[in-house]
């Protein structure tokens, strides 16, 4: 198996980070450090100090074990700890800044945990927002786009727009916890140094191989079978980001951002059907259309279009991993990790 780290250094090279001096010397805290976001960070954090001698520590938090594939260095000290627990082991050490992105994001995940989802987003969040104020600590909080529910499809959701999400559905209790927590968050936001980051749908080496995403499902189909079936006719629309995208603004976000809130999503909108279609034209195996099985979560948005224009204008972003070569790199890491 070949490690993230090592898998992902030839997107590295065109990440663009405005000012990583700052990490110099710095600790680094990052829950979910299993997770796709998560564990990519912990890659590229670990990468970056090796690369530019920053001489970072990085405390990763997981509930569960450390994945195979995430690096093994005297740069980083794996905890294996529950977040929604009392006393913190990983909230013991001092640290620079923290990332918290640990998350049922998953909606098989979140249907099956839903006190956990709620607890990673709020109770979590609490803790951590009181150990950071202590340590004075800045604070990098990964949200979702869901926040918003249903977007335009014409007119994609600026960071300005409240959302409007049906309470009375299965997905809302994730929706409805991220919003709570963007809540929390604005509180402590006078005397914590946060930044929320809006997250639309990140794809990208560091998933596992039983991740429940819709690519990774139509990419074990595909890999496995020969063939791809959905369960709907696949008219909903969303907007991809490759992974190092997403962690490249991110941590820009979180080192020089002058805002409180940042959509973070791709340049690459496409319907579930057209996706299913690329990912099996990329696999070599047939597309079969869908079974009228419709086993849609309900409170699914149709449209979930959101605009990066503020973190492009900011940043003087332009580039993007081009949609093909993201789905053929997480195409090749599924075949890496079976």
């Amino acid at each position: 198996m070949i490690s993230l780290q090592n898998f992902m250094i030839p997107f590295y090279k065109d990440i663009k980070l405005v000012n990583p001096d700052a990490l110099h010397k710095k600790t680094i805290l990052i829950t979910g450090s299993n997770g796709l976001i998560g564990g990519n960070l912990v890659a590229y954090f670990d990468y970056l100090s090796e690369k530019n001698n920053l001489q970072l520590s990085i405390i990763g938090v997981s509930r569960s074990k450390k994945e195979p594939w995430l690096p093994n260095s005297h740069h980083i000290n794996y905890i294996k700890e529950d977040l929604t627990q009392g006393q913190l082991k990983a909230l013991s050490f001092p640290f620079d800044y923290c990332i918290h992105a640990a998350t049922y994001a998953q909606p098989k995940k979140i249907l099956a945990n839903p006190r956990q989802t709620v607890a990673l987003n709020i109770h979590a969040l609490f803790n951590i927002l009181e150990q950071s104020k202590k340590n004075k600590a800045r604070v990098l909080y990964i949200s979702s786009s869901e926040i918003y529910g249903e977007t335009n499809n014409k007119k994609p959701a600026l960071e300005s727009y409240f959302g409007s999400v049906n309470t009375l559905s299965d997905r809302a209790i994730y929706a409805e916890s991220k919003r709570l927590a963007e809540s929390i968050c604005y509180q402590y936001h006078r005397t914590v140094s946060i930044t929320i980051a809006r997250i639309l749908l990140s794809y990208g080496p560091g998933v596992k191989y039983d991740d429940k995403r819709v690519y990774s499902e139509f990419i074990r189909q595909a890999q496995t079978t020969g063939k791809i079936t959905m369960m709907n006719a696949g008219r909903a629309k969303r907007a991809f980001c490759f992974i190092t995208d997403t962690i490249e603004m991110v941590i820009n976000c979180m080192l020089s951002g002058t805002e409180l809130v940042y959509n973070i999503a791709g340049q690459d909108s496409t319907t579930i059907s057209e996706l299913a279609q690329k990912i099996a034209h990329l696999n070599n195996s047939q597309f079969m259309g869908y079974t009228n099985k419709n086993q849609e979560i309900s409170g699914t948005p149709i449209n979930s279009i959101i605009s990066n224009s503020r973190y492009c204008s900011e940043f003087q972003k332009k580039t993007f991993v081009g949609f093909s070569e993201g789905l053929q790199a997480i195409s090749s890491w599924f075949k890496n990790i079976k």
